[in-house]
């Protein structure tokens, strides 16, 4: 009875540590890509790539423009999601603050870019994991080879 007792001991505390483990961002290169566009659902569709290593973020689309890595913050939420905070700063663009919530597989959220003179555009952010992405693309590609 000791060690059956033991081991139930053992076995929660195993799975539980393994539930509260790292949120999926912490992990290193874990990357997601995602459609963002204005909250109002008015202006064209835009696709970034962005990459949390640990708590470091970069933008594949805003790198590309100036903006450094920024560092995230992160709060773990129920089911093994993560809350998540970062801004994205550019001497000459502004700056980008991205809020919203991650799962291993997806990232949903908000966006607020601020250019230099204080001007503000809040977008969407809607997206799944990079290897996902990419995935999809290779069977919509197949599919349309199909269709010739």
């Amino acid at each position: 009875m000791k060690y059956l007792s033991a081991l139930i001991v053992f076995t929660v505390i195993f799975f539980a540590g393994s539930a509260y483990a790292q949120s999926p961002a912490a992990t290193g290169g874990k990357s997601y890509t995602y459609v963002m566009k204005n909250i109002d659902g008015s202006g064209v569709e835009i696709i970034d790539q962005i990459t949390f290593n640990g708590n470091s973020v970069t933008s594949e689309k805003f790198s590309s423009t100036g903006f450094k890595a920024g560092k995230m913050t992160q709060k773990s939420a129920d089911n093994g999601a993560s809350n998540f905070e970062v801004t994205l700063q550019s001497d000459t663009e502004g700056s980008v603050k991205m809020s919203g919530v991650l799962t291993d597989g997806t990232i949903d959220g908000t966006l607020i870019s601020t250019d230099t003179n204080g001007a503000q555009t809040t977008m969407a952010i809607r997206g799944i994991s990079t290897t996902e992405w990419n995935n999809l693309q290779k069977a919509k590609k197949e599919y349309k080879e199909t269709q010739k």
